[in-house]
């Protein structure tokens, strides 16, 4: 599932949003990739359904960003 709506989050690097991620969901199971021509985030959580989330980087500011799930 692709995420739609969530929280934005911005990271130095795609190493450092991978690890947030393992640390966040609790999963080894987080990688970047490319599909259909963009850069993709996989995630597939320890508990709750897999998402994906397109990484955006700002070179100019040599930052990524990336939408996150908002927990409920």
């Amino acid at each position: 599932m692709r995420v739609m709506a969530g929280a934005i989050l911005r990271f130095d690097s795609v190493t450092e949003m991978i690890e947030y991620c393992r640390a966040r969901y609790r999963t080894d199971e987080v990688r970047s990739g490319r599909q259909d021509g963009e850069f993709v985030l996989f995630v597939r959580p320890a508990e709750g359904p897999a998402f994906e989330s397109l990484i955006v980087h700002f070179e100019g500011e040599r930052t990524y960003a990336v939408m996150l799930p908002v927990d409920e």
